[in-house]
């Protein structure tokens, strides 16, 4: 689908149409997000948070930018976050408002790796979302298993 280059000022591409079907708008929406959050050789990813920003911004709060933020949250599966607690933690799926996820402790709150994993409700405001975790890379490899919850060591 070709459309889905296109942009409501024409300057898209390859026929600079004004308007384009809903199909290829969302399907826009989706591609400029996940390219934002991908690396590219000439620059690093965009936060998912600052990606979701933008792109509201950029579609005037329309409701495809609205929709795509709303399902997958602003701290998506996989998203590191950091909690009031000081406990570091992944987002393990969508909890019951787009900043509210549920998520799987990694550290403790003095950032020691923990030998079981907590299943947290940040919608509690002593596991609220402080804000995304960037700090990878002192983080132990741990089992995907243990944080979705197949199993807890």
């Amino acid at each position: 689908m070709r459309e889905h280059h296109e942009r409501p000022d024409g300057t898209g591409y390859p026929a600079g149409l004004t308007e384009m079907s809903e199909l290829a708008h969302a399907l826009r929406v989706t591609d400029v997000f996940t390219a934002k959050i991908s690396p590219r050789a000439f620059r690093a990813a965009m936060s998912i948070q600052a990606a979701a920003k933008q792109l509201f911004q950029d579609e005037r709060g329309g409701p495809m930018a609205a929709g795509l933020i709303k399902a997958l949250g602003l701290y998506p599966p996989g998203d590191l976050v950091e909690l009031k607690s000081g406990e570091v933690a992944v987002v393990i799926r969508r909890g019951p408002s787009a900043t509210t996820p549920k998520v799987a402790t990694l550290t403790n709150r003095h950032g020691k790796a923990m030998v079981e994993t907590h299943v947290r409700d940040t919608a509690d405001p002593q596991f609220a979302v402080v804000g995304p975790y960037a700090e990878r890379q002192g983080l132990t490899r741990v089992l995907p298993e243990r944080v979705y919850g197949y199993i807890f060591a």
